[in-house]
């Protein structure tokens, strides 16, 4: 399994904590293939409902009931709506191209600078220093 450093910025201090990178069946597992499937299609592009009912040969009831569950939770949101046959047709995306799942706990302090919250001309300075492996007189 892939691991990556989930960093958090307080401003006074970043901590670290290491995540498991799940592949899509192993999230198919969590979510449900269905919710899957709806969150990989709008992850591609916005649609309403009914389009994906459509793609998906479901009926649009079905899709609707994921449709509320993934908006809920925060993973889908309504980005534009539109008037169709009279009615308003909900166009929605997904808020993130990627999503974690986080537990409490497990940040561990780190004392190494990271410039992600330094401004560009800043990093540029320090960016010499750092890929000539010596920062502030001490080998990196």
């Amino acid at each position: 399994m892939q691991k990556k450093l989930l960093l958090q910025d307080n401003g006074n201090i970043q901590e670290v904590k290491e995540i498991s990178i799940l592949n899509d069946s192993q999230l198919k597992m969590i979510l449900g293939s269905l919710s899957w499937k709806i969150l990989t299609i709008l992850s591609k592009k916005e649609m309403y409902p009914l389009e994906i009912a459509r793609q998906l040969g479901m009926h649009e009831q079905k899709i609707y009931y994921h449709i509320r569950k993934l908006a809920k939770a925060g993973a889908i949101a309504v980005v534009r709506e539109e008037k169709k046959k009279g009615a308003t047709a909900k166009y929605y995306k997904t808020i993130s191209p990627a999503f974690g799942i986080e537990f409490p706990q497990g940040y561990k302090p780190i004392q190494n600078i990271c410039t992600l919250s330094i401004n560009e001309p800043l990093q540029k300075f320090f960016k010499e220093f750092i890929n000539n492996g010596v920062f502030d007189g001490k080998i990196v």
